[in-house]
């Protein structure tokens, strides 16, 4: 089976605007990488551990749909929570009603500022409408409260670092993330374009395997 679907930077264009395309070809084992020296729209596939000079990996960033979180399919759902298990406001208190499993995971490290840049996670064992496997809590800020920022952006960094490092080893292959518009900017009071940016650096690592989608739907806190 071909390691890699090589294309042309037009052939990119449009398959990034064709949700999905680029997610089924990560299925079938193949990582999407760009030759520069292929004109138009082509592209074709490969088997070798080693490419061309000319090609390279497309710029991997988080995409942003309009959607309810809850309503749609993934492998893994992420959020931020605070380090003291409280799930009473915004979308953690939907993911506890949703994934009283992920609550329990958060639970049962008790309330502990030490864990802060860190994550727990529960492994959904029983069938559910998004088809999500597992379910990550991120640490991303100590505190929670009003009026102030509590996400602490190298936490966020190193919690969902550490995810993700996990994830590497669960998934062989590609693995579809979707995560809150915007986590950690609304109860947390976080920069929207600083966490966008630590999420892609994070993601970048791993040459398209993961893809992060955040769902916005209207003034739904995050």
């Amino acid at each position: 089976m071909a390691k890699h679907l090589v294309v042309s930077e037009k052939c990119l264009e449009q398959l990034q605007s064709m949700d999905g395309i680029d997610k089924d070809a990560l299925r079938f084992g193949m990582s999407i990488v760009v030759d520069k020296n292929l004109e138009g729209v082509a592209c074709y596939a490969i088997d070798a551990d080693s490419l061309p000079t000319s090609i390279v990996t497309p710029n991997c960033k988080m995409r942003i749909r309009q959607g309810d979180l809850f309503k749609q399919k993934a492998d893994v759902v992420m959020h931020q929570c605070n380090c003291f298990c409280t799930w009473g406001k915004g979308v953690a208190l939907k993911m506890k009603e949703a994934f009283p499993e992920a609550f329990e995971a958060d639970r049962i490290t008790m309330p502990n500022k030490w864990k802060a840049g860190g994550f727990s996670y529960a492994k959904i064992e029983r069938e559910n409408d998004m088809q999500v496997r597992y379910v990550m809590n991120l640490y991303g800020q100590v505190n929670y409260g009003y009026g102030e920022q509590n996400t602490d952006y190298r936490l966020l960094k190193n919690a969902l670092e550490a995810a993700l490092e996990f994830l590497d080893k669960e998934y062989e292959f590609n693995c579809e993330i979707a995560v809150p518009y915007l986590i950690g900017c609304g109860l947390g009071n976080g920069n929207e374009e600083k966490v966008i940016e630590i999420i892609n650096n994070a993601i970048a690592k791993y040459n398209g395997k993961f893809t992060v989608t955040a769902y916005k739907l209207g003034g739904d806190a995050k």
